[in-house]
């Protein structure tokens, strides 16, 4: 192995990112409490009872009169709990419908068949975890044969060990090249990718190749190249002319564009050069 790379992603953020400006699961965990807290002054000695059984009502009307769909799938699996809750708690509560009827909007504009649970972006970040344990599974196999290896220990020892290495640095060569089919969709696995072209660069200069294995290397490292680029240029709303990025970066060779767009592309810098 040429290269480690650092692919640090902290999964415990993804749920919490998601969260940001689901409007519906904070209305219905607002309601939620309020309800825990209609719950409390009951059983206490009534005092500020009505006004927070007010405050309940007016979080279950946010409710009863919803009409947008949800905006994450967590969200619309926590509105059909709240509906079940309400239909097992209150019997034909009025707040059934809105709450059903979001969630089904939900799945119904991502197809019944092609629900995105996972979207690229998180394919990416998940593969980069699991390509992290990989790699530091082969550092210690490697540190292990290195201190080992006159130490006297069984032959088959060696042989074991040889093998599971060989097997996780096939495993790690797959990750990262699956890591490169992908297109990020955001900074965090526009990160991953840059950090994947990285080790593709120490590739080439580092070793021999076939033609074969150079060419698919090269092609590799234009998708991560072009994938993590278009993400932080939309991310700054940075113009591709900007700083002669168009120049630098030779947008006519992005793999994700259709030929089209990329002959387009060369003529414009052409034109660009001759004025």
């Amino acid at each position: 192995m040429n290269q480690h790379v650092n692919c640090t992603s902290p999964f415990s953020n993804l749920m919490e990112a998601d969260d940001v400006g689901d409007t519906l699961l904070s209305a219905i965990q607002n309601a939620r409490s309020r309800l825990e807290e209609l719950s409390l002054d009951e059983q206490d000695s009534g005092l500020g009872a009505a006004s927070t059984n007010a405050n309940y009502c007016s979080a279950l009307e946010i409710l009863r009169t919803w009409d947008k769909p949800a905006m994450t799938l967590q969200s619309a699996i926590e509105a059909v709990r709240f509906a079940l809750d309400e239909v097992r708690d209150l019997e034909a509560s009025p707040v059934v419908f809105p709450m059903l009827a979001a969630a089904t909007s939900y799945f119904d504009q991502r197809n019944a068949f092609s629900v995105e649970f996972c979207p690229e972006g998180e394919i990416i970040l998940k593969l980069a975890s699991e390509l992290e344990v990989l790699e530091n599974r082969y550092i210690s196999l490697d540190k292990e044969a290195t201190t080992k290896r006159n130490s006297g220990e069984p032959s088959f020892y060696r042989i074991y060990r040889d093998s599971e290495m060989q097997h996780v640095f096939d495993r790690i060569l797959i990750f990262r090249e699956t890591i490169s089919a992908l297109e990020a969709n955001s900074v965090r696995s526009a990160v991953v990718q840059l950090a994947t072209a990285n080790t593709i660069v120490a590739d080439i200069t580092d070793s021999e190749h076939t033609d074969y294995e150079m060419g698919r290397l090269k092609r590799a490292y234009d998708r991560l190249i072009h994938s993590s680029m278009s993400v932080l240029l939309r991310e700054t709303t940075l113009e591709e002319g900007a700083y002669a990025i168009n120049h630098m970066m030779s947008f006519y060779r992005n793999p994700w564009e259709p030929y089209e767009a990329r002959v387009r592309a060369i003529d414009e810098k052409h034109a660009g050069f001759a004025a």
